[in-house]
């Protein structure tokens, strides 16, 4: 030990600086030793900083330059005989008995008469082995064998991954060159490279803000511009993903299309059984079913008897896709996180298993269908005076499409299409007389045509049945706000959906003018999900539950549960049950929003940039502040905001425009005007 050690002049010593082994030749002996080193360089070391070995002494009376040759060769030797030692044989020969040994005592094991460049060979070859010993306290801490197989597999990781750098650097300098000259090569890799650098896109895809994956792909990207979006783009060069690549999903955690539910195969089969077996007497009520055209996943119906004179029975009819189901299992999990569908330009991904969403729960002609059955007695002035709400089997007597259902309004002589439209004005009315706001926009449809890796995009608009859409708005808005009221009424935890604010007197009413929808939007506050009933301000209703809509959104799903679970007698979950749910819900719902609204958005803008260069647009300005205008393009739907010195002119609210593009990057949701010229246009 280092206190046992005889230090004077002459003696050569080793020590540790920098966390780097030296050697020098003691001058004097003080306090601190005053050393000369190899490189004539004259330092004090603490006695506390030596290594546990010491010698040969050289002599006082030699020159200062053989001193430092003499060292050097010492040096050489040690060096010399470091490299010729295996410490892993030393290791694996004491590792078992001993867990610290002194430096003499393991030389010992390598020679019977040690010297003293033996034993501090050794000591270096000893420090140097990060894997099997650990220099402690003057002794050698020999590492158990879990240690030594954790250390190796760590080096080798570290190994791994220094090599999957240096290759990934240059292969994803190589792949940024590529996409801007096509004819790049990428260099050659192996298997594990490659699969390991594709995981790391997949990574930067899906979650970008990772920590661990942003320490990796700092080191990997040193040599490319740091674009949003990077991932992806490298991907898409690789053709590792398609153009126009969903990256919304990846994000979300969303798996598109039905491919999710093949784990559960057997599951949905004796699913499908047991609902098949739960049959009962079909109610005879010839229920009609009012959808777009494309609609697969049909999930609503109604009937209506009576007149004016007389008041109304409306009977609404819904899909009941909680048979049998097992809200404790792994579907449920699954079904849970998908939280909603996805209706978007490219295809439609259900909630459910697609063949529950589009045929065994869906409300399809002639077919027996599970339904809860809500039975409405309304007066004829649109106020509701009795309900029912009944779980039973029905065959739809009819599937019609909004332009059928509005073509036989305008036929007229039809009774029931007659009362129910009647019905629904007078639902409406109501509605804005507690304070509805009503805002009537037309989202154009978003028409993609496959050519090759890339898609033709129209937008178009589509012919609006009013009346057809009208009927169908107002029962079900009828219905949620029955189901809450169903659930004040009994006392039974639901979750609503609510907006508990003041509008002004002034915002009720049908708005269409795009000026007047934009002022009104920035008066509304998102709406919240709770457990107890509270308005619904924009709605004009006391409560909303919704449940019109159980095989496309998660939360019409528990509460026709939670219905059907009472109607059977059964106890109702408790409302701390729901309130657990709806954190989890609340997020997840976010991120099929976030998909819905951007991926929507990004189409539109492609269409903008495809088109950009051959016309303008035209634009109402909807708002100014000191800085910009925001425009509204009433046709696409969309908000655009310019900088006020495009336009020399005055501007007012709902002024007409033609906007022309310079830049639009749908990726990265970024359009900028180049010119605004002013034009008078009709609607």
């Amino acid at each position: 030990m280092n206190n046992q050690l005889e230090f004077k002049p002459g003696s050569v010593v080793e020590y540790l600086y920098s966390n780097q082994l030296s050697i020098g030749s003691i001058l004097t002996t003080e306090k601190h030793l005053t050393l000369i080193t190899p490189t004539n360089r004259t330092i004090k070391i603490a006695k506390s900083r030596f290594l546990p070995w010491i010698g040969p002494n050289l002599s006082l009376d030699m020159p200062r330059d053989e001193v430092l040759n003499e060292l050097k060769k010492i040096n050489e030797t040690r060096e010399r005989i470091s490299s010729q030692i295996d410490t892993s044989e030393l290791w694996q020969l004491i590792h078992e008995e001993m867990e610290e040994c002194s430096i003499s005592w393991l030389a010992e094991i390598l020679w019977d008469e040690p010297t003293i460049d033996q034993i501090a060979g050794l000591g270096r070859a000893l420090i140097e082995d990060k894997i099997h010993f650990k220099f402690l306290n003057s002794n050698f801490k020999v590492f158990p064998s879990k240690t030594v197989e954790a250390k190796i597999k760590q080096l080798n990781k570290e190994a791994e991954e220094e090599r999957l750098f240096s290759k990934g650097r240059e292969f994803f300098k190589a792949l940024w060159e590529k996409r801007q000259n096509a004819n790049t090569i990428l260099p050659d890799l192996d298997k594990q490279v490659e699969q390991d650098l594709k995981d790391i896109l997949k990574k930067g895809i899906s979650s970008p803000d990772n920590k661990s994956f942003q320490k990796k792909w700092k080191k990997l990207t040193q040599d490319i511009p740091p674009l949003p979006h990077l991932p992806l783009i490298l991907a898409q060069t690789w053709d590792m993903v398609p153009r126009h690549y969903n990256y919304l999903l990846d994000q979300a955690d969303y798996s598109w299309g039905n491919e999710w539910t093949i784990p559960y195969k057997d599951v949905l089969i004796k699913l499908k059984e047991n609902v098949l077996k739960s049959q009962q007497k079909i109610e005879d009520i010839p229920f009609i079913s009012i959808d777009s055209a494309s609609t697969k996943d049909i999930d609503d119906a109604f009937y209506v008897e009576g007149s004016d004179e007389t008041g109304y029975t409306l009977y609404l009819a819904f899909a009941y896709p909680v048979i049998a189901w097992d809200f404790e299992s792994e579907l449920n999990k699954e079904v849970t996180k998908r939280a909603s569908s996805l209706y978007l330009p490219e295809g439609t991904s259900h909630m459910l298993p697609e063949e529950f969403s589009t045929d065994l729960f869906s409300l399809h002609a002639k077919e027996p269908k599970p339904v809860l059955i809500m039975k409405i007695e309304i007066r004829s002035d649109g106020i509701i005076s009795n309900y029912e709400l009944i779980h039973s089997w029905t065959k739809i007597d009819k599937n019609l499409t909004y332009k059928e259902v509005e073509q036989l309004l305008s036929q007229g002589g039809n009774k029931v299409f007659e009362s129910a439209l009647n019905i629904a004005t007078k639902l409406r009315e109501n509605r804005i007389n507690r304070g509805a706001v009503i805002i009537e926009r037309q989202e154009p449809v978003i028409i993609l045509t496959p050519r090759g890796d890339d898609y033709d995009i129209e937008l178009i608009q589509t012919p609006q049945y009013n009346r057809a859409q009208l009927i169908v708005s107002e029962f079900m808005i009828l219905a949620n706000s029955i189901a809450a009221r169903w659930a004040y009424e009994n006392n039974i935890p639901l979750i609503f959906r609510t907006q508990d604010i003041q509008l002004p007197v002034e915002s009720r009413g049908i708005w269409k003018d795009p000026v007047k929808i934009y002022g009104i939007i920035k008066l509304l506050s998102a709406t919240t999900m709770e457990t107890i009933p509270k308005p619904h301000a924009s709605i004009g209703v006391e409560g909303y539950a919704p449940l019109t809509s159980p095989l496309r959104r998660y939360v019409d799903f528990i509460n026709i549960a939670q219905i059907d679970r009472v109607i059977k007698g059964k106890e109702p979950w408790p409302r701390e049950k729901l309130e657990s749910m709806l954190p989890y819900l609340n997020i997840r719902l976010q991120e099929a929003n976030k998909i819905q609204k951007y991926r929507t958005r990004y189409w539109k803008l492609l269409y903008l940039k495809r088109y950009s260069k051959k016309k303008t647009w035209q634009a109402i300005v909807v708002d100014k502040d000191p800085q910009c205008f925001t425009f509204v393009l009433p046709m696409e739907q969309l908000l655009i905001k310019a900088p006020k010195n495009l336009v020399k002119d005055e501007v007012f609210l709902g002024k007409r425009f033609r906007l022309k593009f310079n830049k639009i990057d749908p990726l990265n949701n970024q359009i900028k005007v180049q010119k605004i010229e002013e034009e008078k246009w009709k609607d």
